[in-house]
């Protein structure tokens, strides 16, 4: 009797082990198998999804599918995860995104695209499919923003007829700059090379890299006694003023400032006299 026993406790506690360690096993194996459905943990380009580049998600809201902040995946007939992270302000109209749309079952995703405060879509993507003629690559693209707020919206679309929409949390602020202001009349004359162009002997124009901070060049610019009066940052243009100097001076001031590495060009401000231009 107490064999018989003794065999019973043995043969519950194998069902147990079994019970257990199988749980475990599919446990580990669901949550590999939906985050491969979910495209985590793959590396940029590879099947299965996108990492971004960026330490921070930019998180925002959507009426279908999408990652919260702590990475729980709310299911939907369109997925939508954001990897680009939007800071809130910026001096360059382009910002480079990259996103990941997944379509409802059995469907694709045939079109993405953005809005800036509710005015008309821009395409990001499109599918060859249905008479649609493609655009772009699925998962990355360029939006361009407008002078001062942009409130963005993304929206996916699928072959089912599905739609998913992603709100940007924070309106993304653009400012293209001071511009470039006109010369003053009284710092034109004749350039002594060339008498049939005119220079401002204040006034230099110069040129460098969108990414380089106004910071940086405006250091520069104040170590050899200029200040920056215009600046069109989503091109890299400068308008700085010197006190006046000689065409000579100029030139000695522009080798200087190239020196410092920052800028590709900067040159003397000058004009053709038949260009009727306007001074103020």
């Amino acid at each position: 009797m107490k064999g018989k026993k003794k065999l019973v406790g043995i043969l519950i506690l194998s069902v147990v082990v079994l019970i257990v360690t199988g749980t475990f096993t599919w446990a580990n194996f669901s949550s590999q198998t939906i985050s491969q459905w979910l495209g985590e943990g793959s590396g940029a380009g590879e099947p299965g999804g996108l990492v971004a580049e960026e330490e921070d998600i930019e998180v925002g809201g959507a009426s279908n599918g999408y990652h919260s902040e702590n990475g729980e995946y709310a299911s939907s007939d369109i997925g939508f995860i954001m990897h680009t992270a939007f800071s809130k302000e910026t001096i360059i109209n382009i910002v480079a995104v990259r996103y990941t749309a997944t379509p409802s079952m059995g469907a694709i995703i045939t079109q993405v695209s953005y809005s800036i405060n509710g005015h008309a879509e821009e395409l990001l993507y499109q599918a060859d499919i249905d008479g649609l003629t493609a655009k772009d690559t699925l998962g990355r693209g360029d939006i361009f923003l407008v002078q001062g707020e942009n409130e963005i919206v993304f929206t996916a679309r699928d072959s089912a007829g599905n739609i998913a929409n992603y709100f940007v949390q924070h309106r993304l602020f653009y400012d293209d700059g001071l511009g470039i202001p006109p010369l003053d009349r009284r710092f034109v004359e004749p350039l002594p090379s060339d008498p049939s162009i005119l220079f401002a002997n204040n006034r230099l124009r110069a040129t460098t890299s969108p990414v380089v901070r106004m910071e940086q060049v405006s250091s520069v610019v104040e170590s050899i006694g200029g200040r920056i009066v215009g600046r069109v940052p989503s091109l890299g243009w400068y308008a700085i003023e010197v006190d006046s100097q000689t065409e000579e001076g100029l030139r000695r001031i522009c080798e200087e400032l190239m020196y410092a590495g920052l800028f590709s060009s900067v040159e003397l401000a000058i004009i053709n006299r038949t260009a009727g231009r306007t001074f103020n």
